[in-house]
C-alpha cells in the first residue's frame, strides 16, 4: 500500500477513536451529573439515614445540656435514628458555634442555641453568621425565666439581699455562666433596676456555680429554676426573686421583678440552628420533627419539671430568624451603653 494512503488511514482511525472516547466521557459526565441530582433528591426523601449530633455549648448537667438531651430523646423516636448530644463548653457558646461551622452542611449536625448565640454575634466574638447567610434557624423552643438563687439561711428575702448589697457596694457576689454573656448582662440590668452594685463571678458551667453557692464561695446565683430544682426541692437553696410578670402557683411566696417595679422579665431563649447550605427539604423535615418533639407527652412533662412551660416559647424557623436578628440588635445597643 502507498505510504501516504497508509498514514491517512491511521490518522482517520485515531480521530474516530478520539471522538468515540469524547462521547463516552461526555456521556459518563452527564450520567454522573444526573446521578448527583438523583442522590440529592434521594437524600432529602430518605433523611435521616444515620445518627444526628446536637452540639451543646454548655457542660454536662447544665441547662443547655439538659434541654438538648430531652429533645434528642424525642427526636430519636420520631426520626428512628440515634440523636446524640455532643458537649463543647466554653467561650459562652462560641466554641460550640465554631464546631457547627466546621462540620459538613448535610443536616446531620444541629446546634442547640441559647441567648449567648445572639450575644456573641453582638459582641463580635463570632461572625454574624445570620447576616452572612451561613446559619439558618430551625425553631425556638423556649424563652426561660431567671431567678436569684441563694443558699438556704443566708437571706430571708429579696429585700434583705438588696439591703446587704446597698450597704456593701461591690462586695456581694453573684455567680453566672461566662463573662459578658446573657447571665452577666442580665445581672447588669438587675443592678441598674435595683440601684445596687454587685460583684459578678463567672463560672464555666452550672455544676461549678452550684457547688460554689452551696460551699459559701458566692452569695447568690443568677440561674433558671430548672437546673437548680433539685437544690430548691431539697431545701439547700431557695429562690428570692423571679424575673417574671406573675408569681408561680407552686412558689407563690416568691415575688417577681414586675411587682418590684423592675423592667426585667426576659430570660434565656432556647432553640436550634444549622448550616444554611443544608437543603430546604431537610430543614423542613427537621423543623416538623422538632415541633412534634415539643408536643410529646414525655417532653411536656420534662418542660414542666424544668419550669420551661411557664411561657409559650415556640417560634417556627422564619419567626425565630426574625427574633434572633432583633436580639442581636438589642444586645449591640447594650454593649454600646457599656462602652460609654
Amino acid at each position: 500500500m502507498n505510504k501516504k494512503w497508509f498514514m491517512l488511514i491511521i490518522l482517520v482511525v485515531v480521530m474516530m477513536a478520539g471522538c468515540s472516547q469524547d462521547e463516552e466521557v461526555t456521556g459518563e459526565a452527564a450520567e454522573t451529573e444526573t446521578e448527583g441530582v438523583i442522590n440529592s433528591d434521594s437524600s432529602e426523601t430518605d433523611f435521616p439515614t444515620r445518627s444526628i449530633d446536637i452540639i451543646a455549648g454548655g457542660g454536662p448537667g447544665g441547662g443547655t445540656d439538659t434541654f438538648a438531651r430531652a429533645v434528642a430523646r424525642e427526636l430519636s423516636d420520631i426520626l428512628d435514628v440515634n440523636v446524640n448530644v455532643v458537649n463543647h463548653p466554653g467561650a459562652a457558646g462560641a466554641i460550640a458555634t465554631q464546631e457547627l461551622m466546621s462540620m459538613p452542611a448535610d443536616g446531620y449536625t444541629v446546634l442547640a442555641t441559647v441567648s449567648d448565640f445572639q450575644i456573641n454575634i453582638a459582641a463580635n466574638r463570632t461572625e454574624n453568621y445570620l447576616e452572612d447567610g451561613k446559619v439558618s434557624s430551625l425553631a425556638r423552643f423556649h424563652d426561660d425565666m431567671y431567678t436569684i438563687l441563694v443558699k438556704d439561711g443566708e437571706f430571708e428575702d429579696i429585700n434583705a439581699f438588696i439591703s446587704k448589697a446597698t450597704s456593701n457596694p461591690g462586695k456581694v457576689t453573684i455567680g453566672g455562666t461566662a463573662s459578658l454573656g446573657i447571665d452577666e448582662l442580665t445581672v447588669k440590668s438587675f443592678e441598674k433596676e435595683a440601684g445596687i452594685n454587685l460583684n459578678y463571678v463567672a463560672f464555666e458551667n452550672a455544676g461549678q456555680m452550684h457547688t460554689a453557692l452551696l460551699g459559701g464561695h458566692v452569695d447568690a446565683l443568677l440561674e433558671e429554676p430548672g437546673p437548680a430544682i433539685s437544690m430548691i426541692e431539697d431545701g439547700s437553696a431557695k429562690m428570692l426573686l423571679l424575673f417574671a410578670e406573675e408569681r408561680l402557683e407552686d412558689y407563690s411566696d416568691i415575688p417577681t421583678t414586675e411587682e418590684m417595679g423592675w423592667n426585667l422579665t426576659s430570660g434565656m431563649s432556647r432553640g436550634f440552628v444549622m448550616r444554611s447550605e443544608v437543603s430546604d427539604g431537610i430543614k423542613n423535615k427537621l423543623e416538623e420533627a422538632l415541633l412534634e418533639a415539643l408536643n410529646t407527652e414525655r417532653y411536656q412533662e420534662f418542660a414542666e419539671s424544668q419550669f420551661l412551660h411557664l411561657k409559650d416559647g415556640w417560634l417556627g424557623s422564619q419567626e425565630y430568624e426574625t427574633f434572633l436578628n432583633d436580639e442581636v440588635n438589642h444586645y449591640e445597643s447594650i454593649f454600646l451603653e457599656l462602652e460609654e
